[in-house]
């Protein structure tokens, strides 16, 4: 039987970390008894040029809406995924021609029901939280570092999203691998304390070890379990759900302490650790404090509640 070997986005090389790797790359194109086929986004970058000098460039154009609609009727069959035929066409149609993001677009819709016209038309209005879950989908199913990493190139790449998208959906994925799951989660700590690292002494140049943490480190796990073509089960992170509920109490709170911060030209800490509790004690011998403190600062008594009674978050944000 025979052999093929495929080298995966080759744009991707980084000149400087992987030094020497084009030229290898030329060296085994000539060297190989075997055909060899390169992927590439931006085949014409000018660091590809030994490349292309040993190679046939061969441009991949757009399939035809025909063809796509009907790989997805086969998928549907094969699947037994109930959907209508006018949903198909739409999902072909706004593919522009791409194969992988039809298919894509067909399991994000399958995932949570029938595939219909309406929720594939919900594609485009919830964009970025589908986009989220395609580019989930993409790390899980990765088999190289190169494959994996590929994420971090994309234009609406948010590492901070997809890290906590990751920590939310490894566990459904891996569910039937206790190895994959230690293996994966034990990166994202890792990723999660060059993080921590990062935003507080500023180190950004820790940010190429992270993203690999995050997304490497996830899909090349001990005993993966082989994935189905619909991971079923991903949802929306958890965290940034309850942040969206509690963002006006928050927003709030701030408000209050930035005025705290310019009527007692101290810093949050010191408030904080020094004022609140003294004012708490007050407010629970005499409920006028709050009252009189809500009038000095201009805010409604609820705010200050916010600020003295940190747990009434929670139930506001209910």
């Amino acid at each position: 039987r025979g052999k093929l070997v495929l080298f995966d986005e080759v744009d991707g090389i980084n000149v400087k970390a992987d030094q020497g790797g084009i030229s290898e790359i030329v060296d085994i194109v000539k060297e190989a008894k075997v055909p060899i086929a390169m992927t590439a986004n931006d085949p014409w970058d000018p660091k590809l040029r030994p490349l292309r000098e040993a190679c046939i460039v061969v441009q991949v154009r757009p399939l035809k809406n025909r063809d796509i609609l009907e790989v997805l009727r086969r998928i549907c069959n094969a699947e037994r995924v109930k959907c209508d035929d006018d949903a198909l066409k739409l999902i072909a149609e706004s593919s522009m021609g791409d194969m992988r993001s039809a298919i894509n677009d067909l399991q994000l819709v399958a995932e949570t029901g029938p595939v219909t016209r309406d929720r594939v038309s919900l594609l485009s209005s919830r964009a970025h939280q589908y986009d989220m879950f395609r580019v989930v989908d993409m790390v899980l199913k990765a088999n190289t570092v190169s494959s994996a990493t590929a994420v971090t190139r994309l234009p609406s790449f948010d590492w901070e999203s997809l890290m906590l998208w990751l920590t939310e959906n490894a566990a459904v994925a891996y569910s039937s691998s206790v190895g994959a799951l230690s293996d994966a989660y034990d990166n994202l700590s890792r990723a999660d304390v060059l993080r921590g690292i990062m935003v507080s002494k500023q180190e950004w140049e820790l940010m190429p070890y992270l993203l690999e943490l995050m997304t490497a480190g996830v899909a090349l796990v001990r005993n993966k379990p082989k994935l189905p073509f619909f991971i079923r089960g991903m949802r929306f992170p958890e965290k940034i759900r309850l942040m969206a509920r509690t963002r006006e109490v928050r927003e709030t709170r701030d408000r209050v302490m930035h005025m705290l911060r310019t009527q007692l030209h101290e810093s949050s800490s010191t408030i904080i650790r020094d004022y609140i509790p003294l004012v708490r004690i007050l407010a629970q011998r005499d409920s006028k404090i709050i009252n009189t403190l809500a009038r000095a600062l201009g805010v409604s008594e609820g705010s200050v509640k916010l600020i003295i009674n940190p747990e009434s978050a929670e139930g506001q944000g209910e």
